[in-house]
């Protein structure tokens, strides 16, 4: 039971409007925070006096790299026209709504959310056109998305919607965008087949307005993929992964952030597909990019360095899985503070590395502090909180501390009982640890009341055949 980071959000910057989602499955990956467009004066970015012409091609090349991918370096471009442009005595209204889409466009790709927020609301004091308010919707929507505020991202981006089809037309490219976006927080809900729908309903727009290789195709394409990826159907996943990549290495080239996402869902659709080669592969390909557009302490770093641990922990090079574990907590621990979901998370897969390395202490210190962290912002009842105890009840069983060990499966066995159905397979795995470990400490009463729970929801899901069938009726015939 092992927790693995998705990237599933993409700038999509190219037009200027809306914008799409970024999140994980253990979410909160925001970077650190800049100055405000307010502030660049007031910090005497902007002494000088700029010409119109000179202002305007600053602000030129900020958008140059903002398409490039080179989210920093277009942040300080931007700083500094806005400087001049608020040095000047008379400021257009019009420049003045261009720069802040600026700001919030960089801020939405470094998902600097409260930002992103501030700026599309300032967007939307200023808006001068429906575009205008088009966009601030969508970012808003998609600044929301990854705060995990999902009621208040589809309200807005249904405002963007709903202006868009009467300001634009039911067909338009930018209606499509609305689209994609609503899917991409159906996608974060687990609400797989209606992502789906809504990303197909896109890129059937998208091909008759933009063409087959735009990137916005791509985009849809990489959104499909993760809802494919959510369903399990790791092949389809795949498909558009790699479809979407083919486009944006055209289009990007080999550095771009958007290509480094797509690398890190292929990266995590071949490991769960079992080919941990590839997984390793594309892993090192998205760090190598995050590290040279981002830096080395940002959380999409971060992000690599945990799903690159994992694809060497299945590959059962543990050593460098927890190098690479350690790694992404440091960034973390920087960056989120040591209370977050994604230390959690980390924790909990750099102690399953110790475990199967056979480090069974330094497994239990890892995964009692994943397990803290959980209890204080989860609450004793939640699914990741069942993992951390089964977790744990595995650990000491291998130490051969058998109280312990019975003790956290039958934890964990708790919460599955309250929040599975009765016949799901990983009920049944909770019975299949109680009972075993009951059989070793020679409690036959306890040990065959689980092991035959566990054996019947095994049985009538997976017939007699099965392995774990028979695994749990080679255990009940020890008992006889």
């Amino acid at each position: 039971m092992k927790k693995s980071l998705a990237s599933l959000g993409v700038a999509l910057m190219l037009a200027g409007c809306g914008g799409e989602h970024e999140s994980s499955d253990r979410k909160g990956n925001e970077a650190k925070d800049r100055k405000r467009v307010g502030e660049a004066t007031e910090a005497g970015i902007a002494a000088e006096k700029f010409s119109d012409e000179e202002i305007e091609k600053m602000a030129d090349e900020a958008n140059a790299l903002l398409d490039e991918g080179k989210y920093v370096r277009a942040n300080d471009k931007i700083t500094e026209a806005y400087g001049a442009f608020n040095n000047r005595a008379d400021k257009d209204e019009a420049m003045l709504v261009f720069f802040l889409k600026g700001f919030c466009k960089i801020s939405d790709a470094l998902k600097e959310n409260d930002k992103a927020i501030k700026y599309a609301e300032d967007v939307l004091a200023h808006a001068l056109s429906d575009e205008d308010r088009i966009f601030a919707y969508g970012k808003l929507g998609s600044a929301n998305s990854r705060k995990g505020e999902y009621d208040k991202a589809i309200a807005n981006h249904e405002k963007a919607l709903e202006i868009g089809v009467k300001a634009l037309g039911s067909e338009h490219n930018e209606v499509a965008l609305s689209y994609h976006n609503i899917g991409s927080v159906c996608l974060e809900q687990g609400e797989y087949d209606t992502a789906i729908a809504y990303h197909e309903r896109a890129v059937r727009i998208w091909l008759e307005s933009l063409g087959s290789d735009h990137p916005r195709i791509a985009a849809a394409y990489h959104g499909t993929g993760a809802a494919y990826a959510g369903k399990g159907a790791f092949g389809r996943a795949i498909a558009n992964y790699d479809a979407a990549l083919e486009i944006w290495l055209e289009k990007f080239g080999s550095e771009h952030p958007d290509v480094a996402t797509c690398y890190n869902n292929l990266g995590l659709a071949h490991d769960n597909n079992e080919d941990h080669a590839k997984a390793i592969t594309c892993h090192e390909k998205a760090l190598a990019i995050r590290l040279k557009a981002l830096g080395v302490e940002h959380p999409d770093v971060a992000t690599s360095y945990n799903n690159l641990g994992s694809a060497y922990d299945n590959s059962t090079e543990y050593d460098k899985a927890i190098a690479n574990h350690g790694k992404a907590l440091a960034i973390w621990l920087k960056t989120v503070g040591p209370e977050h979901p994604a230390v959690a998370t980390t924790y909990n897969n750099g102690g399953g590395a110790y475990s199967r390395k056979g480090d069974y202490e330094k497994a239990v210190k890892y995964y009692e502090k994943c397990l803290a962290i959980e209890l204080k912002t989860l609450g004793p009842k939640h699914p990741d909180v069942a993992i951390t105890y089964n977790n744990l009840g595995s650990a000491y069983e291998k130490k051969g501390v058998q109280d312990k060990a019975v003790g956290y499966y039958e934890k964990c066995l708790a919460i599955e009982l309250d929040t599975l159905d009765s016949d799901d397979p990983d009920l049944a795995s909770s019975h299949y640890n109680v009972g075993k470990v009951y059989a070793k400490r020679k409690n036959k009463e306890k040990a065959l009341e689980h092991l035959l729970k566990a054996k019947g929801i095994w049985f009538k899901k997976r017939g007699p055949e099965d392995p774990y069938v028979k695994n749990a009726q080679a255990i009940i015939d020890s008992l006889k």
